[in-house]
């Protein structure tokens, strides 16, 4: 399978990014239901924020940042996959394709974070071959830090 990938950039990206939170019960539970994309985006600009594309149709949408403020190493925050191409492989096709990207600049491993109880999430990032590393705890509540070796 074929992805390719540019950065958000237009009105059609906002839109088929209020599709997919829409899609996602569990993403709004976490993120909140944010009436304006741009704004939300807004608070997480360390990162890029990526729309992702199998035959030229936007699938998916994720964020990463290469350097974290919390320990310079490089995180994957998000990824969101349009529901008709959800348990396709398309999710583990974009976290191997950040994985080989992030390899190549120089980094030994590529981390994630997801609230102990998202079980969906941990399967998903599990299924990527990631490990869990340790529990984190931020503003009472609990994560689970995971780590993916290069």
């Amino acid at each position: 399978m074929e992805l390719s990938k540019q950065a958000f950039k237009d009105s059609d990206d906002v839109f088929f990014f209020q599709t997919l939170i829409k899609s996602s019960s569990d993403w709004r539970d976490e993120e909140g239901n944010p009436s304006n994309v741009r704004l939300y985006m807004d608070k997480y600009q360390d990162g890029d924020w990526l729309v992702w594309y199998k035959n030229k149709a936007r699938v998916a949408i994720t964020y990463h940042v290469e350097h974290a403020p919390s320990n310079n190493r490089p995180w994957i925050g998000t990824v969101l996959v349009s529901p008709s191409e959800r348990r396709l492989g398309i999710g583990k096709k974009v976290v191997e394709q950040l994985r080989g990207e992030l390899s190549e600049r120089g980094h030994k491993a590529v981390y994630a974070a997801v609230p102990v109880e998202r079980n969906q999430w941990i399967q998903f990032l599990a299924s990527c071959g990631f490990e869990q590393f340790k529990l984190e705890k931020e503003n009472d509540k609990m994560y689970l830090v995971f780590v993916l070796p290069s």
